[in-house]
């Protein structure tokens, strides 16, 4: 989706690419004032892609998810939804968020809030597959999380994206 004033309501989003196909984005949003409402937003990597823009809102949705879910350098809210927590290829981890602010006076952010983060029933047989919260795509990633959490979330909640993430730039929130 491209464009200022999009509302999305009742439809499905699926990425029928599937787990072991390349990256695909089930739903990427570019522009200002994104709504989508009861609608839902399948897919395994990279599922709902934020790329651009300011109040992006997702309401009362379901979002079916695997590696780095909800990505982006836009504000979008998420609230009152339900994060469907899908078992990974083998090898791999989930991280639910990956933010990519890359200026420090970026008013952008990822904002989870009133939602249940659950996991799939493929998931839930899986006790050596580690879930995170999220990690930094860039230097100033910042990500809030307003919700009660499932016990399959790995205590430590947060992750590098990758060895040379320099983490003492970024604010992840749990409240």
């Amino acid at each position: 989706i491209e464009s200022q004033l999009f509302q999305a309501k009742d439809i499905t989003i699926v990425n029928t690419v599937g787990p072991e196909g390349e990256k695909a984005v089930a739903l990427r949003t570019t522009g200002n004032y994104i709504t989508n409402l009861r609608c839902s937003i399948e897919g395994f990597q990279n599922t709902l892609y934020a790329h651009q823009g300011k109040s992006q809102f997702f309401f009362n949705c379901d979002i079916y998810v695997t590696i780095d879910f909800i990505i982006g350098n836009a504000t979008v809210i998420i609230q009152n939804s339900t994060i469907r927590v899908r078992h990974p290829l083998h090898g791999q981890q989930n991280v639910i968020t990956v933010d990519g602010r890359d200026m420090y006076n970026s008013n952008t952010t990822i904002v989870i809030q009133n939602c249940s983060i659950v996991s799939t029933p493929d998931l839930q047989s899986q006790t050596d597959v580690k879930t995170y919260l999220g990690r930094p795509w860039k230097k100033f990633s910042q990500t809030i999380i307003m919700q009660h959490l499932d016990t399959f979330v790995d205590r430590e909640c947060w992750t590098k994206f990758d060895e040379s993430s320099d983490v003492t730039t970024l604010h992840y929130f749990e409240i």
